[in-house]
């Protein structure tokens, strides 16, 4: 029996068998690519959007609100993004996660998932090798790949796919893997068999991370306030930092690890042992950086550190604090605080 009840083009049935069979060879053909996981869902529209939206009225998207209420009708259809949508082949992708090792006081920290190259890219060109896989596969099948470049609701998708569940610091966790991963997206008219969603929430009366947050961004279990999350603050927010949040910021210049780092699903995240589907710290980079050296501008030019404003970084780290002397000669205000720019005692970085 065909699992496509359409005959129109890009749309071609498939028997149970043949679907079976391909959804096999498109797991070996992922995991042969590169991804570490993947689960399939339907082309329907995602849970929880009210939910989403009622979060976006209670001001907790921070400076990302316009352009997520811009996009929100957007979100809830992910036929939108490809004409005639049938699945969703959501995939996940493990990123290096070692232990952190200790910090010096002259050293900025950065989150894990920006240790290696620029992911953007590297998972365009997996995702595009392997929609001309499956069209190959299915003549006349079309496909569509989504790395952070489209509205779509991975984290909801991915949940649906049977990829995890949402932790309390809103994290999508896999059991066998913890949260230190990806998420990519591949839409293809095909109609492939679903996988089913986790229904057990594995948190339990575990609050690690909602206490572990040295800015309080959890109002509740499931709940990020983005205008005090320093991944936010640090990555999308460039304007200057409220006082009663700077103390929370402690050596962290790009993103911000702690909910992941205390939660006990990340104790044995594959990422922890790297293996070639993993993406790695980059020989010139590390667990932490001195923010002005010279290899790490040289780093700065393959990662995702590359795309953010001197100045952005530099207000990252406490005023008066050892790396903003180093940088700066004496002490840097900046786009710390609402007073001067701090351009004149900048050196150049980059």
């Amino acid at each position: 029996m065909p699992l496509d009840d359409s005959d129109a083009p890009g749309r071609p049935a498939l028997s149970q068998p043949d679907a079976v069979g391909l959804l096999a060879a498109l797991r070996q053909e992922a995991e042969r690519l590169g991804f570490s996981r993947l689960g399939v869902t339907t082309a329907a529209a995602p849970a929880r959007q009210d939910q989403f939206a009622a979060w976006l009225d209670r001001g907790f998207a921070g400076v990302m609100e316009g352009w997520l209420r811009r996009h929100l009708p957007l979100r809830g259809q992910p036929d939108s993004l490809l004409e005639g949508a049938r699945s969703v082949i959501m995939l996940a992708t493990d990123y290096a996660a070692e232990e952190s090792t200790i910090v010096a006081a002259d050293r900025g920290r950065v989150a894990r998932y920006a240790w290696g190259d620029d992911y953007h890219g590297l998972l365009r060109d997996r995702l595009n090798q392997l929609g001309v896989w499956l069209e190959a596969q299915v003549p006349g099948c079309q496909t569509r790949g989504v790395v952070d470049s489209a509205p779509l609701s991975e984290r909801e998708l991915a949940a649906r796919a049977g990829l995890g569940w949402f932790g309390k610091n809103t994290m999508l966790i896999d059991p066998r893997a913890g949260s230190y991963f990806f998420l990519s997206g591949l839409l293809t008219t095909v109609v492939l068999p679903i996988d089913q969603p986790l229904h057990v929430d594995h948190c339990g009366t575990c609050t690690a991370c909602l206490d572990a947050c040295p800015t309080d961004a959890f109002p509740e279990p499931r709940v990020l306030d983005a205008t005090r999350c320093l991944s936010s603050l640090t990555i999308e927010d460039h304007g200057p930092i409220a006082a009663d949040l700077r103390t929370g910021f402690g050596n962290w210049i790009f993103g911000c690890d702690i909910c992941q780092e205390v939660c006990p699903w990340n104790r044995h995240a594959p990422g922890r042992r790297p293996s070639a589907s993993c993406f790695v710290v980059h020989p010139s980079s590390g667990q932490n950086v001195v923010v002005c050296s010279a290899r790490q501008r040289s780093h700065l030019a393959i990662t995702l550190l590359r795309k953010q404003p001197v100045l952005t970084i530099l207000r990252h780290s406490r005023r008066h604090s050892p790396i903003m002397n180093q940088l700066s000669g004496g002490p840097l205000l900046g786009r710390w605080g609402s007073g001067g720019n701090g351009v004149g005692s900048l050196p150049k970085l980059l």
